[in-house]
């Protein structure tokens, strides 16, 4: 009899314990929670001001077109040629981009694409060369990849998955404020200062940009993706399913016209 009364308080002492434990977890996932919430929202924020910064530079050689075809000596045909490979860097720099943010976090990946993009826009004020130009253009379709993707990055590894959707609508919202008011004040400026002087003005900002994110994002990484055995398994998985040929051909078949007649 005293040996099942002896068991019986173990397994309730054991309980006790857990319970307290769990408690104190609880408490403690509570507290980091509620102190790392308007970091979440701050950096959010930022990925945000990023995915609508470079609808603004995406956007800069329609408002700067007669300067452009004037500075080159191009046509339209030309002019259509250079704003398209833009879409052919975005294209191109989306894997390397998805696979720097699982290494290395959205922290450098971020930096690295900004500065890019600022490399992106600068040939018209020291090169005559359109080779060169077109260049920069697909240069700056690469980093323009990197907004969209750490904004989605961002959200999964800051908020629950039950939000996701939500903030994600919210900070694309926020991102097509750059495509749907960015021109209008490039126009304005353009007027005032000139265009050399707008390429310069942006280029700056995008340092500084570069520089705001390498200063204040905490370099955060997805602990799933640090444990992947290496790139080339993780490709091969990509490509082996078929959910993502299906989604990727889908997303082609409308992202291409929108994109093209936009754009244009």
């Amino acid at each position: 009899m005293a040996f099942y009364t002896q068991r019986i308080s173990c397994i309730f002492k054991s309980k006790q314990v857990i319970i307290t434990q769990i408690t104190q977890l609880s408490t403690q996932m509570s507290i980091t929670s509620k102190s790392t919430l308007p970091m979440a929202w701050l950096l959010c924020f930022m990925t945000s001001l990023f995915y609508a910064f470079q609808y603004i530079l995406r956007l800069l050689p329609s408002v700067i077109k007669d300067d452009l075809m004037l500075n080159y000596l191009i046509d339209a045909k030309d002019f259509g040629y250079f704003n398209g490979f833009y879409y052919a860097g975005y294209a191109a720099f989306h894997l390397p981009v998805g696979l720097m943010l699982d290494r290395i976090g959205p922290k450098y990946t971020i930096s690295l694409s900004l500065l890019l993009c600022g490399l992106g826009i600068v040939p018209p004020l020291y090169f005559d060369s359109w080779t060169i130009a077109v260049i920069g253009r697909f240069l700056l379709g690469g980093g323009s990849t990197t907004a969209i993707l750490a904004l989605f990055y961002v959200i999964r590894i800051n908020f629950p998955p039950v939000r996701f959707a939500s903030i994600l609508g919210m900070s694309v919202t926020l991102g097509f404020a750059g495509a749907l008011f960015g021109s209008r004040p490039i126009g304005i400026l353009n007027e005032m200062v000139g265009w050399k002087n707008v390429i310069w003005i942006l280029c700056v900002t995008s340092f500084i940009l570069a520089g705001l994110f390498l200063i204040c994002m905490p370099n955060q990484k997805d602990q799933v993706a640090q444990k992947s055995s290496s790139i080339v398994s993780d490709l091969k998985e990509l490509l082996k399913n078929k959910h993502v040929w299906a989604v990727s051909l889908l997303a082609g078949l409308m992202v291409g016209p929108l994109e093209g007649f936009a754009d244009a």
